[in-house]
């Protein structure tokens, strides 16, 4: 199923960067939920949470490839505010929390919890910054918020690296540790080796 990209505030360049990033962010989801065992790279970024991780990275997998119809991008300047809060020069990107009403749902499967459309705003320092390592991170990071109801207890490589070895009851909530696994991916994709080579 393909999704449809909506985009606000955003010139050509950028729909043109972020259509082709997250196209293959979203691509490339079904290739982490082939992960069915534990592997350096999973235990890298989820220590002993990771088979807590594998159960949601499928969840993102399924919801990416069954369900999400549309995602709207949206640029934020610094001085607005997303969901109250204010956009600093430092931030890559933001979501308003999804609020579930589990009273409501009527169903077992995790992704009748989501809606069919997800709105990511992307902020000052993703459309100033060169590495495209944290650019893959960011939209993944994001997206896991909306699906997979992550948080943000750290933040960047070495944080999370650290995180997954002391915190294994608790990292497989945190959004980055799932972005950098991903990034890792794409990274290895750029680099021309096969998929899954990191994975395996």
């Amino acid at each position: 199923m393909a999704i449809t990209f909506r985009f606000e505030n955003c010139s050509a360049e950028d729909i043109a960067e972020i259509t082709a990033r997250a196209n293959r962010i979203i691509g490339l989801a079904p290739e982490l939920a082939k992960i069915t065992k534990l592997n350096p790279e999973l235990k890298k970024w989820f220590g002993g949470g990771a088979e807590e991780a594998i159960k949601k990275i499928k969840i993102m997998s399924d919801y990416l490839t069954k369900k999400c119809r549309t995602i709207t991008f949206k640029k934020t300047v610094a001085g607005n505010k997303c969901d109250g809060v204010p956009v600093e020069i430092t931030d890559y990107g933001q979501v308003i929390p999804t609020v579930r009403a589990p009273a409501l749902v009527r169903s077992n499967d995790p992704l009748d919890q989501v809606q069919s459309g997800l709105r990511v705003f992307l902020s000052p320092l993703y459309f100033s910054t060169d590495e495209e390592y944290e650019k893959d991170n960011c939209i993944y990071h994001e997206l896991t918020h909306k699906i997979i109801m992550t948080v943000d207890y750290r933040y960047g490589p070495d944080d999370c690296e650290e995180f997954a070895k002391t915190h294994p009851a608790y990292v497989h909530k945190n959004a980055d540790n799932y972005g950098y696994l991903m990034a890792d991916l794409a990274a290895d994709l750029d680099q021309g080796s096969a998929i899954g080579k990191l994975f395996a």
